[in-house]
């Protein structure tokens, strides 16, 4: 400056701190810095980029939980925070090959739980052990889920898991000496019963009752059967049958 005159005033510069909220930057910040002339408003070109995933970006609020207007002139330090909502997605339950009323469709938002139905479905020789999401994996009957996309507006369908239920048949000597094991079964699938075991002095084994004293349903050694209306769980048993030996 010239002899009498005043040095220049430096220019005053504010520092506008972004704070995240959960979100990122492109370049995985959770948090970024400008400097601001003072009396200039922020460019909105300079603002990086946010995003936030399950989340759709709002804007900037305030420390008064206002939206920041960035017409206005930047007159002190500051801090702007972002503002999210969570997308929302329709959950839907698809009954896969069963029968009765399939769970109401619900809306979900991203973070919040959502408890799967108990459903109360029925498949015959089959039991409902829970629901699938393709390419995520099963879920149990009454399990709590979350984020099951993080898309806004997509639609999950949850399809019914079964089992093909299980049971088993115990064997009675029914007089006899030995011992057999139990023979499990499957729900609707026939198969050959196990082999006797059993023997009684002077009597020969003439196959299986439902009954011990004979007069139910019979089968012959190592038949192939089927036993009807089982359920999973259940536990049937067969009586040994003895003829007396000619002698």
């Amino acid at each position: 400056p010239g002899e009498g005159e005043e040095p220049p005033e430096e220019e005053q510069e504010y520092t506008v701190n972004f704070e995240l909220n959960g979100g990122v930057t492109v370049a995985g910040t959770n948090s970024f810095s400008l400097r601001v002339k003072e009396g200039e408003a922020i460019a909105e070109g300079d603002v990086a980029d946010v995003s936030r995933k399950g989340y759709l970006f709002q804007g900037w609020l305030d420390s008064q939980g206002n939206y920041y207007s960035f017409s206005a002139p930047v007159m002190e330090d500051m801090t702007l925070s972002a503002s999210w909502t969570p997308i929302t997605y329709r959950v839907q339950f698809h009954l896969n090959g069963g029968s009765g009323d399939a769970p109401a469709e619900q809306l979900v938002a991203y973070d919040e739980e959502l408890k799967l139905p108990v459903s109360g479905l029925y498949r015959k020789d089959y039991v409902h052990i829970g629901w699938e999401q393709d390419g995520v994996g099963v879920y149990q009957e009454g399990a709590v889920a979350k984020n099951l996309t993080d898309q806004d507006g997509a639609v999950v369908v949850l399809k019914a898991v079964w089992r093909r239920g299980e049971y088993k048949v115990s064997f009675q000597a029914n007089g006899g000496s030995g011992t057999m094991s139990a023979q499990a079964f499957s729900c609707g699938k026939s198969k050959k019963l196990t082999k006797n075991k059993f023997t009684k002095t002077g009597y020969t084994f003439a196959g299986w009752n439902t009954r011990k004293d004979g007069k139910g349903q019979s089968y012959k050694q190592q038949e192939r059967v089927s036993f009807a209306n089982q359920a999973d769980g259940c536990a049937g048993v067969l009586y040994a049958k003895w003829q007396g030996n000619s002698y």
